[in-house]
Formats: structure tokens, sequence, C-alpha cells
């Protein structure tokens, strides 16, 4: 992959690499055209270092073997004759030539998934794609990874704001397999959500949303109040929680809100305030710690009290089950047996 770094925009190439994330389907519709066409993104990496971003449209997105699920697993994909792109720094795309296979019964195959086992899957990559806006993009990364790249974080002010440091971003989104919920924290007495005004305010965009900020309630009148001036005889509940997200490379504390953490937690924040008691939230926090997941963040520098930090959110996650990992494993044995066909055709496990 790395020597597509150097190569033209329409030049054809064959790889073969692990596909380390991919996205859900989506329909385009062609402007030429008006039709609807189905289109699907995912990444791949190689010994080489490097990863990239390949699009695959029509058919092949649909019918391809690789999707989200699959994805998790980290499969071997082989390509030949992929499109290079110069969308986004290097990406690829499918042609009406382009074949795509998965977890081919190959030597090649086996000499990436075996770069990936031993510990490509933690080392650093190199993105030929630069991903979205916000950078970062979505090669899958380490736990230290993410760390180092936050370094170089600047403080945004009204997007006006520059820095020394080359290559350096206001915003950076990152996505870490096989992490771990190492810890959840919890502060004496203090609950894991807040209680939020619901008054609904216009969103900036034509509509309205819920005010959202902390409300304190009147003893007295039973009135909820939130800084702005709003009162309503009603609260709703939301979570945030701080947890730590721990890999073979680190820990990093992270903070999750409403959806993600009622995802995680598998309770709402309501049902939390009006029927938990003590002792069932210690016992649903003790479940959910240490629970293996993938996982998408996203790092932003602020300022708090005069004092700058980075601040990395919980934007979205994939649960990793027993079944996952089972199923990983026999995928990566299969492999092997392939491979030992090919160097002895009596070599393979009983």
């Amino acid at each position: 992959i790395a020597t597509i770094q150097d190569r033209n925009p329409d030049e054809f190439v064959d790889l073969c690499g692990i596909v380390t994330h991919c996205s859900p389907i989506s329909t385009v519709v062609i402007r030429n055209s008006g039709q609807e066409r189905a289109r699907r993104n995912f990444t791949i990496a190689d010994d080489s270092g490097c990863s990239i971003e390949m699009t695959v449209w029509g058919d092949t997105a649909q019918h391809c073997g690789i999707d989200e699920n699959r994805a998790q697993f980290n499969p071997v994909v082989m390509i030949k004759n992929a499109r290079i792109s110069n969308y986004g720094g290097k990406s690829l795309t499918t042609a009406s030539t382009t074949t795509l296979e998965v977890d081919p019964d190959d030597s090649r195959a086996f000499e990436v998934k075996n770069w990936w086992i031993q510990g490509g899957q933690t080392g650093a990559m190199q993105a030929l794609s630069t991903g979205g806006a916000g950078g970062g993009g979505n090669a899958p990364k380490t736990v230290i990874d993410v760390m180092r790249m936050d370094n170089n974080l600047y403080l945004s002010l009204n997007g006006q704001a520059a820095s020394d440091v080359p290559n350096a971003r206001p915003v950076n989104t990152h996505t870490i397999q096989r992490a771990t919920v190492a810890q959840i924290f919890r502060s004496g007495e203090k609950p894991l959500y807040y209680t939020s005004c619901i008054t609904e305010i216009p969103d900036g965009r034509g509509g309205v949303r819920k005010c959202s900020k902390k409300v304190e309630q009147d003893i007295s009148t039973g009135t909820w109040s939130c800084i702005d001036g709003h009162q309503n005889p009603q609260c709703m509940p939301r979570y945030i929680i701080n947890l730590k997200l721990a890999d073979i490379s680190g820990e990093v504390l992270v903070r999750a809100f409403d959806d993600q953490a009622q995802a995680l937690l598998g309770v709402a924040a309501q049902d939390m305030m009006n029927g938990m008691g003590e002792d069932e939230i210690e016992a649903l926090v003790n479940s959910t710690q240490f629970k293996k997941i993938n996982v998408r963040l996203r790092s932003k520098k602020e300022v708090y009290t005069d004092e700058e930090r980075v601040n990395v959110s919980m934007t979205d996650f994939t649960p990793i089950t027993d079944q996952n990992l089972q199923q990983d494993a026999k995928q990566m044995m299969d492999l092997l047996d392939k491979y030992l066909q090919t160097v002895d055709p009596n070599g393979s496990r009983n």
C-alpha cells in the first residue's frame, strides 16, 4: 500500500491487505443520471505500515462479502484492478474490471494476516487517505496513537486560531478496535446523570431542540429552572459518564454522553433516576466494566477554568461478544490451515 503514495491517479493497482474498518452501506444519487447507486467504504492496511480507503459501488458494495460486522474480525481482502484516486489524499475505487476476494486461499493472504496477528494491529499506521473533515480519519489506532495525535491539537476560537505545529488540527476523530472499558468513574453519591432542561429552543437550522442545560429544583414550588431562566414542572435526566478505555498500548479518559452511555449501560437515565437503588446501580456499573468494544472517539482542545485541556468523547461503539472472539479465532485457524496446505498438503491440524 505504501507504494500507492507515488502512483498517479487513474492507474490500476493490485493489493492484499487487512480490512480494519467498514462503514454501513449508503445510497448516493448520480448527478448525471439521477439514479441511485449503492456505496460502501472500508479501510485496508498491510505490512508496509500504511492504510488506504477503498470505495466499492453498486452490486459489489452489496455483495462483496465485507460489511461492518465482518470487518470486526479483520478479514484479508485481495483486490485486483482497483483504480487510484486523489480524492481525500490517495484512495481507491472500483472499476468494471475490479475483483475482490475475501480471505482467499493464498500465501500472501496468510503473510498479511500473520503480520496483523503478530503486532501489526497495535503498530502505528500511516493513513494515505485523509478520512473526513476534522482529521484523524477512520483507520484504527491504539490508545497511544490517540494520545500522540491529540498532542498536536490546537485551540480553535471562532475558527480563527492557527498553529505552528505541522498537521495540527482543532479536532481529531479516532477509531480504536478491541478496547476495554477499564473503569467507570463515580464520585461519591453524585449520580451518573444530570437533570436537564426540556424547554424547546431554536437549533440554528430552522428547527428546534431541547435546551438540555442543567436544571435545579425549587423545593417549595417543585419547578425546575436552568441558568437561561427556563422553568418547567419536569426535567429530563441525561447521562454524562466518565470512563477509562484501555488496550495493549495504554489508557485514555473518555466521556460518554446520553445516547452512548445508555447503550453502554443498557438502562435509560430516566429509569435509573426513577427506580434504581444504589446497590442496583453499583451492580450495573460493575457488570459494564471490562466490556470489550470497537469504539469511535472525538477529541477537541477546550478551555475550562482558564486551563487548556483535550476532551475526548465517545461518538459510537460496537460491543465485542464472546461469540465474536470465538469466530475470530476460528477464522484465524482456518486461514492457518489454508496456508499449511500450500506448503505441506499433510500439514493441516487434526
